[in-house]
């Protein structure tokens, strides 16, 4: 739950961190994809 009191401390930065979480997984993915391919 600590995450969720920081968005919440923090709303400004929720969606950009998001968005960054969001790439980092989706670059991960890809990586991993490349990899066993």
């Amino acid at each position: 739950m600590a995450v969720g009191s920081l968005t919440q401390e923090i709303p400004s930065l929720n969606g950009l961190g998001l968005m960054l979480l969001g790439l980092l997984l989706g670059m991960a993915g890809v990586v991993a994809v490349r990899r066993q391919a």
